[in-house]
């Protein structure tokens, strides 16, 4: 075998070398994934991972993310917070009972506050009462008192 002959030999054996191994991306972050692609131009290597993940590292080590794995097994649930606070109580009142004959006015209560309502020619009112003595508008004229707790006394 000549000299020449034997260099073909060695670098076709070199070259066959080369295309049946798959390069391997550095890194322990990368363990065991595979180089798909290189561009030497552009400095970048696409790698596909075990976990089904595929990545572009650029020279300079930075890798972007290009496709999720396959998600894991779901993890134990965790404990259970602290219940909410309790609905309020709601309740409509018709303070002097129903008279079709006037404006009707009713008292709204939620939870400790207390809330006048009525109704006039398609207009409708409403608004919050304080604690204190109230008179009705409507031609009854009910007194009644609401206290800090939203309760409400009848004065007649």
């Amino acid at each position: 075998m000549s000299l020449k002959s034997g260099l073909i030999a060695v670098s076709v054996l070199l070259l066959v070398g080369c295309e049946t191994q798959k390069p391997r991306a550095a890194g322990p972050e990368f363990s065991g994934c595979e180089i798909l692609e290189e561009d030497r131009v552009e400095k970048i290597s696409v790698l596909s991972c075990p976990d089904g993940s595929e990545y572009i590292l650029s020279d300079s080590n930075n890798a972007q993310q290009v496709r999720d794995g396959v998600d894991g097994k779901d993890g134990v649930d965790g404990k259970d917070g602290v219940d909410g606070q309790d609905a309020a109580m709601v309740q409509m009142i018709d303070p002097c009972g129903d008279d079709p004959n006037t404006l009707d006015e009713h008292l709204l209560v939620i939870g400790t506050s207390v809330y006048a309502y009525f109704d006039s020619q398609g207009k409708r009112f409403i608004g919050r009462l304080d604690p204190g003595i109230y008179v009705t508008t409507d031609r009854q004229s009910c007194v009644f008192q609401v206290l800090d707790s939203g309760e409400i006394i009848w004065e007649n």
